[in-house]
Parts: structure tokens; C-alpha cells; sequence
């Protein structure tokens, strides 16, 4: 892997630093071909429960790094651009494809993709501090990543409008209110809050975690009946898991179920 993203494998939790701390976490196109790698890497891995992301220094990420695409620019027939826009679209599809729990932790300035990565994230948690920006307009270019999907469906359209058509930074609060992120922290409880969720979800039967992820993003664009017909399908199926029988069994036994044999 890359010296600027830092890999490691921690109590089952894939931990994956952005280590460009000098300018700002600003990503390349070589760090998104790691990035890349180490998302999937993390998600084939049955050693791997939990993906985390976080930052060396003070900001998250300023984003692309704006070198790579000003040099595109000057390519007329258009294939210099497509070749930059690769990698960070390769990026963020895998991080919407991701079956395992992805975590964030996230400080100082998250702009562009710095942003748009908290909604792909399950669990996101910010500084008090942190200021985020989905700055394409006053770039004039257009979003990335899915944000004019997710963020409608989230937060609603004139609140989506608001941040991709003014282009504004807005504050962790905020972040946490509309949503995008799960909770604003002082800035020395940021790790423990956010590793703190990781370790929890580490503990929990790993499958059955996969099972309520891919769930919680596949019904929500399925009728309401149909969700219920299937979810009672894939509960009587997951009655026979050997996690759902150590759980059972603990639950009799009144003892803590261990899920650490499982993958």
C-alpha cells in the first residue's frame, strides 16, 4: 500500500488513514488506485468486520487534489478527463457497494469527495469543529458520487438544493441534524466515539450485520408489502445461521454470546 493511505488491521476492524496530512488529505489519482485496493481488499477479507476511515492531521480531506484535473483540462478531445474522473468514480462505487459496516471519523475541513463519502458511510462522526463543502458549483462543474440521489432522499429537495446550488460550508451540527453524519463531537472524544462504534459492531455476529446493511439499501426503494414478505423470508433463513443459534443458545444459557469464530 501507499505510504499516504496507511492500512492496518486492528481487533477485526480494517482501519484506512488518508496520509497526506501536509495538503490537507487532498487525494491523487495514484491514492485513489490504494484507496481502491484497500476497500476491497477489507471487504473480501473474512478477518475484516468493520471498515474505518479516518486522517492524520488536522482536516480530513480538501478533496481531489485539483493539479491531476487543471492538467486535464487542457486535453481537447476529452480523454485526459475521463481518465481522471476514473479512480474517484471507482472509489465511491465501491464504498456504495461496500457489504461490510464502513465507519468515519472526520475533522478540520471535508470538501468534494471528503464529503460525499459520508453518505455512503453506515456510521459517521465529526468535530465540533469540522466544516464540510460540496463546492462543484462555485467550481462550476456539477456533483459527484451520487449526492444528487442521496442527499434529496435524505435530507429533502430544497435542503439538497441549498448545499449543491449554493455551495456553502456547513457545520458538523448541521451535518448532524440534516442527517448526513451521526453525531458532532468535542474534538478529543472524536476517536473514542468513533473507534468506540467500530469496536461495538466488530462484536456483533458478522453475517447478520451484512444481512441488515445490504437491507437497509436495497428496501427502501422496494413497496412496502414487498419488504415485508421478504424480510420475514430472510429472518426464518437467518433462524438456522449459527450465529442466530450461539445467540439463542447465550440468550438461554443467560451468558454473553461469543460471535468472534464467526466470519
Amino acid at each position: 500500500m501507499s505510504d499516504l493511505i496507511r492500512v492496518e488491521l486492528v481487533d477485526r476492524i480494517q482501519r484506512i488513514t488518508l496520509n497526506r496530512a501536509d495538503k490537507m488529505n487532498a487525494i491523487t489519482l495514484p491514492m485513489y488506485v490504494t484507496l481502491l485496493a484497500a476497500l476491497q481488499q477489507a471487504d473480501d477479507n473474512p478477518e475484516v468486520r468493520v471498515v474505518y476511515l479516518c486522517a492524520e492531521g488536522d482536516h480530513f480531506s480538501a478533496g481531489n487534489d485539483m493539479a491531476a484535473f487543471m492538467r486535464s483540462m487542457e486535453d481537447e478531445t476529452g480523454t485526459a478527463v475521463q481518465e481522471v474522473l476514473q479512480p474517484p468514480e471507482q472509489v465511491l462505487l465501491q464504498l456504495a457497494r461496500m457489504k461490510k459496516p464502513l465507519v468515519a471519523a472526520v475533522k478540520g475541513m471535508a470538501v468534494g469527495i471528503g464529503a460525499n463519502m459520508m453518505l455512503h458511510c453506515d456510521f459517521a462522526y465529526a468535530d465540533s469543529s469540522t466544516r464540510f463543502i460540496l463546492p462543484f458549483i462555485n467550481l462550476g462543474l456539477s456533483p459527484e458520487g451520487g449526492c444528487s440521489h442521496v442527499l434529496p432522499h435524505l435530507i429533502g429537495h430544497v435542503r439538497a438544493a441549498e448545499l449543491l446550488m449554493l455551495g456553502e460550508p456547513f457545520s458538523a451540527l448541521t451535518a448532524a441534524e440534516l442527517g448526513i453524519i451521526n453525531a458532532a463531537c468535542e474534538p478529543e472524544e472524536l476517536e473514542d466515539r468513533a473507534w468506540g462504534c467500530a469496536r461495538k459492531l466488530a462484536a456483533k455476529p458478522p453475517e447478520a450485520l451484512r444481512t441488515i446493511k445490504a437491507a437497509l439499501r436495497r428496501n427502501p426503494q422496494q413497496p412496502l408489502e414487498a419488504v415485508i414478505c421478504s424480510e420475514l423470508q430472510v429472518l426464518a433463513q437467518r433462524f438456522s445461521t449459527a450465529e442466530a443459534k450461539e445467540a439463542l443458545t447465550a440468550f438461554a444459557a443467560k451468558r454473553a454470546p461469543d460471535f468472534s469464530g464467526f466470519s
